[in-house]
């Protein structure tokens, strides 16, 4: 009885399958190491990144971790976050590895590789149960999926677009929303696949949290709930009716993880809010209006294209220019290629919808960042990570078709596959591996980035940090001055020059650079230090006081700019408020040696003996080695 109930049980897994066939274990074993090899050749191909650096955005986050760090509460930093999901894994990899860039790059890795697999797991799954994907005639083998999906992940994987969601490490966040898009989707078809209630809860309930889960790294997980939804009845139910109602729980679950964005902000930051005039996306953006954005990324996303099937000529940092109305080459032909995309997708949706899906994956994933809704950053080759792979597939039918059209005997179109699956990803892992050179040489990637886009400022100041970061400052002057040549009204260039103008001694040079910072923008934070640094060695000490007070209005943590003041107010023999900016500092880093000791002096100077010898002695014992403190104590004992 027993055997029999199992047997009907596969029988239904067969028909609910779509007529797959079941293959023995020797069967499996064929084509099973493929699950390893794809990511095995992702993991060699990638294993250059981890000489990557950090870059853009990075640097933003390294500091945010760092003050959760010191502060001890990380967990209000990961809550704070639009990407809490992202941010808390950006923590970890900060309280596991400091600023040592092996471990971001590794997990990066990581997820890349998990990504891969989800990959193969939905095409394999989808081509499998699908014969008009896979095999022209009924019968469709494990095997012959499982091949075909490993060549659109191996592809996938590979490709150098995928470097900026890889290889520059805060845009992993594109790589985990990906990650969890494809689980998500993933978990679904297993779940419809199942026969058994409780397995299927089991997937459904997994589907929902991965969903949840992608919505806490980044807002295009906001698609997943349609483009699963798409899915499920193109390729899993008969009619829209029959999807609804089989699985109305699993979508109303779904949908409900949409509520991450809006208890995170996300939501009310693209509707209404984004961070008012430094909003980085969303209708608040004083950038870029919405219809300049929208006429803009047809050119862009045809840019993306051409990317995915020629790889040469990626930008790590476009800063892509607004398109101008009456450009037909920048709008009007790209929006008429775009166009008719759609058009085809739309046709093919009706007539051979399971081709459509292609470009309904394409379309409506790219669209939260490729449509209308203004984002300061009009072009990154990172949006296209999930999107590739339907340019990916796309690509794979196409040269199956044309494969099938030669005289060939069938072992010999397998042949002709095999050299030119092999030949693409060849390509395109060398094309990978040089990329990642460029991120681990940061001097290297900007002078390339410049001379892709040389109207870019932030390119080239990111070129003269770069530079300065290695001693030469002469040559950072001049990336600096060209960054205000490209973009006058910008205050950040100004405020590197007058930091490499510092460190070149020319003094007056540097504080007319920072006044250049503060006229356009007079709450810098960094152009009110470095000015009061730089006053400071000029001898124009009230008015170095009255700069630290001003880098102090604006952030009453600034350790290192209060000690300065300290050390200004001593030296206009303003002894109490010397003492009193000290004794702040103490307050906050009780270990700061130079503060322990500048308070003995301050002390000293008014003639508070007892409480000077008590300074010293406490800065001994943070740093037992310190001669002005041993000299001081001496020459109150007398001894010289």
């Amino acid at each position: 009885m027993g055997r029999r109930k199992r047997k009907i049980r596969a029988t239904q897994e067969q028909v609910r399958g779509g007529g797959a066939h079941a293959t023995s274990n020797g069967q499996a074993m064929g084509w099973g190491w493929l699950v390893l090899l794809v990511p095995g050749v992702c993991a060699g191909v990638y294993a250059s990144s981890f000489s990557g650096l950090f870059l853009l955005d990075d640097f933003k986050h390294l500091a945010s971790n760092k003050a959760a760090m010191l502060s001890g509460d990380w967990l209000s930093m990961v809550l704070s976050s639009a990407r809490p999901v992202v941010s808390l894994s950006l923590w970890f990899n900060y309280a596991t590895g400091g600023e040592q860039t092996a471990g971001y790059h590794l997990f990066n890795l990581l997820i890349h590789l998990a990504a891969t697999v989800a990959l193969f797991g939905v095409v394999f799954e989808t081509m499998r149960n699908n014969v008009s994907l896979n095999e022209t005639s009924t019968r469709c083998t494990q095997a012959s999926a499982a091949c075909w999906a490993s060549v659109i992940a191996l592809l996938w994987c590979v490709h150098p677009l995928q470097t900026g969601s890889v290889t520059y490490v805060a845009q992993r966040a594109e790589s985990m929303m990906g990650l969890f898009y494809l689980l998500t989707l993933y978990c679904v078809v297993r779940g419809v696949r199942s026969t058994l209630p409780r397995r299927r809860r089991w997937w459904y309930g997994a589907a929902i949290a991965a969903c949840a889960l992608g919505m806490g790294c980044k807002a295009v997980m906001v698609t997943a709930p349609l483009v699963i939804f798409i899915y499920d009845r193109i390729f899993l139910t008969s009619s829209w009716r029959a999807t609804i109602s089989q699985r109305k729980g699993l979508y109303a679950g779904l949908a409900a993880t949409w509520s991450v964005l809006f208890l995170f902000g996300v939501a009310g930051n693209v509707l209404f809010d984004g961070g008012g005039e430094h909003a980085a996306a969303g209708f608040s953006v004083n950038t870029v209006t919405p219809w300049e954005y929208a006429r803009t990324q047809p050119g862009v996303i045809v840019h993306y294209l051409r990317l995915s099937v020629w790889p040469v000529g990626q930008c790590l940092d476009y800063q892509w220019p607004v398109a101008d109305t009456g450009s037909v080459s920048k709008v009007w032909l790209p929006a008429a290629l775009l166009g008719m995309l759609v058009i085809c997708t739309g046709i093919a949706l009706v007539r051979q919808p399971r081709i459509g899906f292609l470009g309904v994956w394409f379309i409506v994933i790219l669209s939260p960042t490729s449509s209308f809704v203004p984002i300061m950053d009009l072009a990154f080759e990172h949006r296209m990570y999930l999107p590739l792979a339907a340019v990916i597939a796309g690509a794979i039918l196409v040269l199956k078709a044309m494969i099938g059209r030669f005289n060939l005997a069938t072992p010999h179109r397998t042949i002709v596959g095999i050299m030119m699956v092999l030949i693409a990803t060849g390509g395109l892992s060398y094309a990978t591996v040089q990329r990642n050179k460029l991120y681990a040489d940061d001097i290297a990637m900007w002078k390339n980035v410049v001379a892709t886009s040389p109207r870019n400022g932030r390119a080239y100041g990111s070129l003269g940090f770069a530079l300065s970061k290695v001693g030469r400052i002469e040559d950072a002057v001049k990336a600096y001055e060209a960054a205000i040549l490209v973009d006058a009204d910008d205050a950040a260039p100004y405020v590197n020059l007058g930091n490499a103008l510092f460190k070149l001694k020319r003094l007056q040079a540097s504080v007319d650079a920072y006044d250049h910072a503060l006229a356009l923008d007079a709450n810098l934070l960094h152009g009110h230090f470095g000015r009061a640094q730089t006053l400071t060695a000029m001898q124009r000490t009230a008015e170095a006081v009255d700069a630290y007070e001003q880098v102090l209005k604006l952030d009453p943590n600034h350790i290192t700019a209060r000690s300065n003041l300290g050390v200004a107010l001593h030296r206009l023999r303003k002894y109490d408020a010397s003492i009193a900016a000290y004794e702040e500092v103490l307050r906050r880093d009780p270990r700061n040696v130079n503060t322990q000791f500048n308070l003995g002096l301050a002390y000293h100077a008014k003639g508070r003996m007892a409480d000077a010898e008590k300074q010293y002695r406490a800065t001994l014992r943070l740093a037992p080695d310190h001669i002005p403190a041993k000299r001081a104590l001496a020459s109150m004992s007398g001894g010289g």
